[in-house]
């Protein structure tokens, strides 16, 4: 394979299947999914080539919905409690 996605919700696991991935497959590219932006060091050196993180998704999507808002409350009446 020349990709490998990780997804697990386990840092340790991520990590180690990681190292094993590349001790299988020197050229494979492990990309990883993992919940903080502190976990990329361990990942980095078990293997990982990428890593992407939840809570730099998560802070991108809210920005993208608070600039959203604020767009759309300034082209026309914005309720206090109106759904984003």
């Amino acid at each position: 394979a020349r990709y490998l996605l990780l997804t697990r919700p386990v840092l340790v696991t991520t990590a180690a299947t990681s190292a094993v991935a590349n001790e299988m497959n020197k050229d494979v590219r492990v990309l990883v999914r993992t919940r903080f932006i502190n976990d990329e060091p361990l990942l980095k050196s078990a293997g990982a080539t990428a890593v992407v993180y939840e809570e730099e998704e998560v802070a991108r999507v809210l920005m993208e919905t608070v600039l959203e808002d604020m767009r759309r409350c300034n082209e026309e009446a914005c309720p206090l409690y109106e759904d984003v």
